[in-house]
C-alpha cells in the first residue's frame, strides 16, 4: 500500500479475509484494516487440452478503508505464446537439482 504522502507500506499477510464470487468470477481480499483489493479482471492460457484456463488474476479496483477508490485497467492486444509441454518439460528436466 502507498501512503497519500508515497510512502510504501509493506503489509503482513495475516488477518486477511479472502471472499470468492459464487460464480467464480472474481475475488476480493479484505486487510485488517478494511482495505478491499477486488481481483475481476483474469488472464487466459490455452494448454494442450482445447478449453482456455485462468492464468492470472489481476487486480481491479482497491477501496482503502478511507472510501478512496483507485481503478486499474488492462488494455488486451490478443496477442498469445506458445509453449510446446515436450520442450518445456525436458528443459526442467535439465535444471541443476540445489
Amino acid at each position: 500500500m502507498i501512503t497519500r504522502t508515497g510512502k510504501v507500506l509493506i503489509q503482513k499477510q495475516e488477518n486477511i479475509k479472502i471472499q470468492f464470487e459464487t460464480n467464480g468470477n472474481s475475488f476480493t481480499i479484505t486487510d485488517e484494516a478494511g482495505n478491499k483489493y477486488f481481483f475481476l479482471d483474469k488472464e487466459y492460457t490455452k494448454g494442450e487440452q482445447p478449453d482456455w484456463k485462468v492464468s492470472s488474476w489481476m487486480l481491479s479496483k482497491v477501496i482503502t478503508q478511507l472510501g478512496d477508490t483507485v481503478t486499474f485497467s488492462y488494455a488486451q492486444d490478443n496477442t498469445w505464446t506458445s509453449v510446446r509441454a515436450d520442450i518445456f518439460g525436458n528443459l526442467t528436466n535439465r535444471l541443476p537439482i540445489a
